[in-house]
């Protein structure tokens, strides 16, 4: 009797038990495939955050497409920013000229022209140095403003420049995709170095009035780079570390491509020396 009592209490819970064990079996097995399922999605969409479309479920490294890939062009559309809102932020409001007497030269070359488009590669804060500023201000032209380090980059668009601007490196035929810093904010940081070509294109620009190139010893290898037959780039400044010895090729190189050599400012207290050339007018 009550071994027959026994096995019916043994039946009564272990049926229960069973199924709630398979239960929990298929709910583990269903919960873990949904999360890998998940991750995949949360995956793909951070890869089409980061480098655009893609084909196949296959990331593609933007950064390294050619200049001319929509691709690459549509990223940069999207890294590039609007000018900050609110006046000028400026440490010197009552200075005209910024730059070491390029801006007033280059305003002569031009005519004083009004509403003109410039680049500024290398622009640090924005202020100190800046040869656009002065069109921007006194001529109401419109530009872009390029600084890849994290830190300047900062201190520009605290300026509140009336101007595009974008935190990235301009590429050559012999740099990486990309340039790396240590920032005190933000820590190791990996700064995308992009072709002006692809800069250009994303601005839909054929015609810029001034470049301004402040490339730190790269500046020959940054303007072989640059196609400039296919874009009327009117006037292009240079400056140059003091006895780099790279300001002759670049002359070289700018006459060879249809440049003359205009005006050289040289700044001995500063060991800079800054070049400007105008482009040949067509006859």
């Amino acid at each position: 009797m009550l071994l027959r009592r026994c096995r019916r209490n043994i039946f009564r819970y272990s049926v229960p038990i069973a199924f709630l064990f398979l239960y929990a079996f298929f709910q583990f097995k269903f919960s873990n495939s949904e999360l890998r399922h998940s991750a995949s999605e949360v995956s793909a969409r951070d890869g089409r955050r980061l480098f655009g479309d893609l084909h196949n479920d296959t990331l593609v490294d933007v950064w390294n497409l050619s200049a001319k890939d929509e691709r690459l062009v549509s990223k940069i559309k999207q890294l590039i920013e609007k000018p900050e809102k609110g006046d000028y932020n400026l440490t010197h409001p009552d200075v005209t000229d910024f730059s070491r007497g390029q801006s007033i030269r280059i305003n002569q070359l031009l005519d004083g022209k009004k509403r003109g488009f410039y680049i500024e590669i290398g622009a640090s804060d924005g202020e100190d140095g800046s040869v656009s500023l002065f069109f921007e201000r006194s001529r109401e032209w419109d530009g872009l403003l390029i600084e890849p380090h994290p830190g300047r980059y900062r201190q520009l668009r605290q300026k509140h420049r009336k101007a595009l601007t974008l935190r990235a490196c301009v590429r050559s035929n012999s740099s990486k995709h990309e340039k790396e810093f240590e920032d005190t904010i933000e820590g190791h940081v990996k700064i995308p170095c992009l072709w002006l070509e692809s800069i250009l294109n994303a601005l839909d620009k054929n015609t810029v009035d001034l470049l301004s190139v402040d490339a730190r010893d790269q500046e020959m290898e940054l303007l072989k780079a640059i196609p400039l037959s296919k874009y009327a780039v009117n006037v292009i400044t240079v400056e140059f570390v003091e006895g780099s010895g790279s300001d002759l090729s670049v002359m070289r190189y700018l006459l060879d491509h249809g440049y003359h050599a205009n005006h050289q400012f040289v700044n001995h207290p500063l060991h800079r020396n800054d070049m400007v050339f105008t482009r040949k007018k067509s006859s």
